[in-house]
């Protein structure tokens, strides 16, 4: 009687691995099996958002040296950039950046021959963090343009290395006038006693 309840176990089981595993699993670059990962949701998401229209506060340590002529947001005047900079403080120190945006609301104080001329044309938007600088991109690709006071919008991607040390800080160039600015950014935070 014994045997036969130790020979169902054994059939059971076959039955359940064969029926479990009847998919092959999915193999890697170099040939073997991946092991079957699960994807465990946040135990503490965080949300961090901020819009600014009135006042930029660049930490100034993250930009370069000489500091140009700036202006604020809504700037009226050519060959003045703009910086500013966001900060944040997370709930704890185990938190893991997952994704975020910058946007920026802008329009051309002058109007836009190409990429290479000296107006707005060539106006470029960059990330730096702790004096370096990690992004940048043009802000009007497409050229020639009117200085028409039409406002565009830019979405940026952020990455990592765009946000060490809880910041953000960004410039742009000297022809444009930045109407507003936004920060998206989401983690993933673990809660006890190594992470106050």
């Amino acid at each position: 009687m014994k045997s036969n309840k130790v020979t169902l176990l054994i059939a059971g089981l076959l039955f359940f691995a064969t029926t479990a595993y009847s998919k092959q699993p999915p193999v890697d670059e170099a040939g073997d099996q991946a092991l079957p990962t699960a994807v465990m949701p946040c135990p503490n998401p965080v949300h961090i958002t901020e819009s600014r229209k009135d006042k930029a506060n660049p930490v100034m340590g993250d930009f370069f040296k000489p500091v140009p002529q700036l202006s604020g947001y809504n700037g009226v005047t050519a060959n003045h950039q703009f910086w500013d900079t966001f900060t944040w403080k997370l709930p704890s120190k185990c938190c893991q950046f997952i994704k975020g945006t910058l946007t920026i609301w802008y329009t051309p104080i002058t109007l836009g021959t190409s990429n290479t001329s000296s107006d707005a044309g060539n106006d470029k938007l960059y990330i730096y963090n702790n004096g370096t600088q990690v992004y940048w991109e043009f802000l009007y690709p497409n050229s020639p343009f009117p200085a028409d006071g039409a406002e565009r919008v830019k979405v940026i991607t952020i990455t990592p290395a765009m946000v060490t040390n809880n910041r953000l800080s960004f410039i742009v160039q000297d022809d444009t006038s930045i109407k507003g600015s936004k920060i998206d950014l989401y983690y993933c935070c673990l809660k006890g006693v190594d992470c106050n």
